[in-house]
């Protein structure tokens, strides 16, 4: 069923076309109608017809620069039929320079417009393939030069754009932006069809495909000469495809170029919102013009806050661990760092931790994976989100170690225990004991509580006065050698730890249990 958009700036000329003719017996399907040529460059970009049906002389925009404007806009497979007053017989000839497929002259006889239509069909239906094999060609053509200038692989010397500028049919007034695609973070991970995506775009839109991967498409759109609402049409055409595919998509678009001299500067200034100003903007689209005071930065020099995060992990707990990652991120939103820096300092957190799993024997395998699947997206999400996906993941990463130190504890603890029975009279602490053993001291101390019910402190304390005890009723040594044999320094201060700990003075204790 072919497309038809009907033209005229007299409604009941539109009227009586849409109900003289049988449309659907014909294999045709009115899909809209305008009163002038503007409105109807608007509805052609939207709605896609295979034929319009115009009057010649209309306000805004007649007929005949109507159909100049699409086929510079490389509309070329849009079948025309005119209609035209006797009075208008020259100016409908001119109009046939261009391709026009039929023109008629009003009033406009049933039968005459019916037999016109007839024939456009047979003629759609041969064209069509021809000129759907032609474009096909010249697409991937024109798609592999786009890309390798795109990517840098290919030098746009003069000759070389000129060439491009009339494969793309540009000229030196031609204006067109440069813009990507990409699933929003809803979207990451599920498969959008960028391949047909593009094939949509290039078919319904006066667009050409630059490069597609499997998380984004970047195209090169020609815009009309005339002025038009640009943050509205792109609005419109993201709406548009989101419904085709049915799927939630972010749209960036470069700075207008004019010219084909302009198509680098319109692709490095796409390039420069991609990897910066999308990440700080939470628009679904976003343009060029909305980002040029927001350009982000490189500069990481003076960012240390990554350390607080990996020690965080380490020893303390999951709130501080958040307080950590908030003071990191509010520095990236101070700087405006650009995505490439952030990654940079991601991937510098997660070289840490997988070298303390490690260390702590275990594998870092699956949270590499986990952390990947979220990086892998960081050019379609804001700051904020990646921000909540780094907690999540360093929640993981916390549960993970704790997990890995809770299974090496069941066996350390007893060794330490071992170790303090035999250095319990040296200057030994936490810290010390934690350095030796290769462990946090703060985890240490918490696993140790937990396997033994006493605090390392209190542990050591009362192996000490048990063993003083010991001294203080079966040798003749003196308080302050005893003090000094179980690692007490100061007389006093074993003094009255031991009468805390036991209810008596040593002296009255040696009294009483003296053998």
């Amino acid at each position: 069923m072919q497309k038809v958009l009907l033209v005229d700036d007299e409604p009941i000329v539109r009227k009586a076309l849409k109900v003289l003719i049988d449309w659907q017996g014909l294999g045709y399907r009115v899909c809209g109608e305008a009163g002038d040529g503007k409105t109807a460059l608007d509805m052609i970009l939207t709605l896609h017809p295979d034929l319009v049906i115009t009057d010649l002389r209309m306000p805004a925009m007649d007929g005949l620069s109507l159909i100049q404007e699409c086929q510079r806009l490389s509309l070329v497979h849009i079948k025309f039929i005119i209609l035209s007053g006797y009075d208008e017989f020259g100016y409908a000839q001119q109009a046939i320079k261009y391709g026009v497929a039929e023109y008629l002259l009003k009033p406009v006889d049933e039968q005459e417009l019916s037999d016109a239509l007839v024939r456009l069909q047979v003629s759609l239906g041969q064209k069509n393939r021809q000129e759907q094999l032609k474009r096909e060609y010249v697409q991937i053509s024109l798609r592999d030069k786009l890309k390798m200038i795109y990517n840098h692989k290919k030098a746009t010397e003069e000759g070389a754009l000129s060439l491009l500028s009339a494969d793309l049919g540009i000229d030196a007034q031609s204006r067109f932006r440069c813009v990507s695609l990409w699933a929003d973070a809803q979207s990451i991970g599920s498969a959008v069809p960028w391949d047909k995506v593009g094939i949509y775009l290039e078919k319904h839109h006066p667009a050409f495909i630059i490069e597609a991967t499997d998380r984004s498409i970047v195209l090169l759109f020609l815009l009309p000469a005339m002025a038009r609402d640009q943050r509205a049409f792109y609005e419109s055409l993201l709406n548009e495809v989101c419904r085709a595919f049915d799927a939630d998509m972010l749209l960036q678009a470069g700075q207008i170029g004019v010219g084909i001299e302009a198509l680098e500067a319109s692709i490095q200034s796409l390039k420069e919102i991609e990897s910066g100003c999308r990440f700080y903007e939470s628009a679904r689209v976003l343009l060029h013009e909305d980002c040029v005071h927001l350009m982000p930065c490189y500069d990481v020099s003076d960012i240390v806050a990554t350390d607080s995060v990996i020690q965080s992990l380490e020893s303390d707990g999951f709130e501080r661990v958040e307080e950590c990652l908030e003071a990191l991120f509010q520095t990236i939103k101070r700087k405006r760092l650009r995505v490439e820096a952030v990654e940079m300092l991601l991937h510098g957190i997660v070289v840490e931790i997988v070298r303390i799993i490690a260390d702590l024997g275990g594998e870092s395998n699956v949270l590499v994976e986990t952390y990947a699947g979220f990086i892998h997206g960081l050019h379609a999400i804001t700051v904020d989100e990646t921000q909540s996906l780094m907690l999540r993941f360093c929640l993981k990463v916390m549960r993970y170690i704790e997990q890995l130190r809770a299974q090496a504890g069941k066996g350390v603890i007893g060794e330490i225990e071992k170790y303090i029975q035999m250095n319990y009279m040296t200057d030994i602490n936490l810290k010390a004991v934690a350095t030796e053993f290769h462990l946090n001291s703060a985890y240490l101390g918490q696993q140790f509580k937990k396997k033994t019910g006493a605090s390392f402190n209190r542990y050591i304390g009362d192996i000490r006065i048990k063993q003083a005890k010991k001294l203080l009723a079966t040798s003749d040594l003196r308080i302050y050698e005893i003090a000094e044999q179980v690692g007490y320094q100061s007389t006093d201060y074993f003094t009255n730890k031991f009468q805390a700990s036991v209810g008596q003075s040593p002296t009255e204790y040696r009294k009483r249990h003296m053998r």
